[in-house]
């Protein structure tokens, strides 16, 4: 019996492309942890789409792109508060 992550699936059904590093799948608990909140932050984001994007692989099971995670953080990345206010950020 083969065992086929759900990145390969999606890489071959043409939805990411299997060669892009960018194109990992990671956990709720592993995109907690790289950015320093519990679970339940990322799942109360997802309520309200202040969060990074992320993938519904099954009924209860979701999942986050490396690169979606990464351009998240990106866009919320400021030199100092007054730049942070200066794009109408709280």
């Amino acid at each position: 019996m083969s065992v086929t992550s759900p990145v390969g699936l999606l890489s071959r059904a043409g939805i990411v492309p299997a060669d892009t590093p960018s194109s990992r799948l990671l956990t709720e608990k592993t995109v907690a942890d790289l950015l320093g909140v519990i679970p339940r932050t990322l799942q109360r984001w997802r309520v309200t789409g202040d969060g990074p994007a992320w993938v519904r692989i099954g009924p209860r099971m979701i999942r986050y792109s490396e690169a979606a995670v990464s351009t998240w953080a990106a866009g919320r990345t400021f030199a100092h508060r007054a730049a942070e206010l200066a794009e109408g950020g709280t």
